[in-house]
């Protein structure tokens, strides 16, 4: 008789999954993550740890950052957290289980990882298949969907991706290529998250031959569940490149000051 495989509940109590994004670089954060800084007047103000911007005591206190946040609409969705754990940790074992490709592909995993998330997908690519771009469309009638990505200036897909008019959660900036100094500078990064529970990363851009050849062993891809190690890469390499696609004369670099939403 097979022995039934134990779990202990107790090692719930060191699940930490992100609470808030910074308002700036979208970084996943825990309230707890943020540092506090003394100001000139001897008051307290609190630091993204990702990009660095200060959050200014106003009608919040540098203590309620995390309900600033939330009022503010930078609070991550965490209902129905445990069944969507169990969810996509399948998706992953799916992913990197290469035994089951012959019954699940990397690709249609890719879709159940889109189709699973219920408060957001971040992504980064080199390249950018019209393919995804209605996949993620589809699903931003659902949830925010926001992305960089590095690719030649194509005058029809870029109004397709610029053009939110029937999904207007779907952000995805695209970075042209077309010259050597943009090429060097856009990020090549490879990075799919979803709900800051799951990460897919590797060689495999979003874009359909890549992730069909990943069966022929010419692409890697691999599929992340551990929390730390996902909101590392997000905030290393996604939340950068968002700040700096975000970033206006400067504007990186100024304070936020916590105030309540003027309510319309």
């Amino acid at each position: 008789m097979a022995k039934t495989k134990g779990f202990d509940i107790s090692t719930l109590l060191e699940f930490q999954p992100p609470e808030v994004f910074c308002e700036r670089c979208l970084a996943l954060l825990r309230k707890t993550d943020f540092t506090r800084v003394t100001l000139r007047d001897e008051t307290f103000a609190v630091q993204c740890p990702a990009c660095g911007v200060l959050y200014l005591p106003n009608e919040f206190t540098s203590w309620q950052v995390g309900e600033y946040l939330h009022q503010a609409g930078f609070g991550i969705n965490q209902e129905r957290i445990i069944q969507r754990c169990v969810m996509l940790a399948g998706i992953a074992r799916d992913v990197n289980d290469a035994s089951r490709w012959k019954w699940v592909t990397p690709m249609s995993s890719l879709l159940r990882a889109f189709a699973a998330a219920e408060s957001f997908i971040h992504i980064m690519s080199w390249g950018f298949s019209s393919f995804f771009v209605g996949a993620l469309k589809l699903k931003a009638q659902a949830v925010a969907v926001r992305g960089t990505v590095s690719m030649q200036n194509q005058k029809e897909f870029l109004a397709e991706i610029s053009d939110v008019t029937d999904a207007p959660r779907f952000e995805v900036h695209m970075v042209d290529t077309r010259n050597n100094e943009m090429w060097a500078n856009a990020p090549h990064h490879k990075l799919v998250i979803i709900d800051g529970l799951l990460a897919l990363t590797g060689s495999a851009n979003l874009t359909t031959p890549a992730w069909r050849s990943v069966l022929e062993g010419k692409e890697h891809i691999e599929a992340i569940t551990d929390l730390a190690r996902i909101a590392e890469l997000h905030n290393r390499y996604f939340s950068h490149f968002w700040a700096e696609s975000k970033q206006d004369g400067g504007a990186k670099s100024n304070p936020i000051s916590m105030m309540r939403p003027i309510p319309f």
